[in-house]
């Protein structure tokens, strides 16, 4: 419930923000290493494939480019193959 009712609640502005924000971490990176504690542990290569910053709004500019969906609560950033 906390997911689903306190991400519909952040404004809009301040969700265009944090996702901009977790965006520039990943500029400029080749490799994702991922881990957890019950033992996940892969890499994924980045590089070379579109950025999406999903933070809920479906504008004219991803409607260009065929990106015709989102998901709320918004605040992603995704690297499609």
């Amino acid at each position: 419930e906390k997911f689903i009712v306190g991400g519909m609640s952040v404004p809009q502005n301040k969700m265009d923000e944090i996702t901009k924000d977790l965006g520039k971490s990943f500029e400029n990176t080749k490799d994702v290493h991922v881990t957890d504690d019950l033992g996940t542990d892969f890499t994924v290569t980045i590089q070379d494939r579109p950025m999406i910053l999903d933070n809920g709004l479906l504008s004219d500019d991803r409607i260009a480019v065929g990106l015709l969906g989102g998901n709320l609560p918004a605040g992603e950033v995704f690297f499609p193959p």
